[in-house]
């Protein structure tokens, strides 16, 4: 039983990563367009799936390793292989940006983590909420 719930809260997690990312995929893109002077030359309007992934190398290491269990390593494999099968497939010049967007999503997430571990035991009205973190 703690397996299968294991199993859909990692999906639970994995489904508002992927909503989120979908939810700020325009926005994303007109920031790096902005940022980078890219104008998006192709004769097919690709900027909201890339600007998807750009939230989704943030946000899934910032939701599986901030929120995860102690397997979250390999849970971040799988979640990051979708996107490194689309950039190589894609648009192989954007690993400059996803890179260090999944690793700064990695260290916010383990700061997060790290924060959890550290406070909700010492303060205690936040005591039983330890065992989530």
């Amino acid at each position: 039983m703690l397996i299968l719930l294991n199993i859909l809260r990692y999906v639970f997690l994995f489904g508002i990563v992927l909503f989120v990312s979908g939810l700020f995929a325009h926005q994303s893109w007109i920031l790096y367009a902005s940022i980078f002077n890219d104008g998006g030359s192709s004769w097919i309007d690709l900027s909201d799936i890339a600007g998807f992934a750009f939230n989704y190398a943030l946000l899934a290491g910032i939701m599986i390793w901030g929120l995860g269990e102690h397997y979250r390593q390999w849970i971040l494999v799988l979640v990051y292989i979708p996107l490194l099968i689309y950039e190589y497939g894609v648009d192989f010049d954007d690993v400059k940006i996803i890179l260090p967007l999944s690793i700064l999503g990695i260290v916010i997430g383990f700061l997060i983590r790290y924060i959890a571990d550290r406070t909700l035991g010492k303060i205690p009205s936040f005591e039983p909420l330890k065992k989530y973190f």
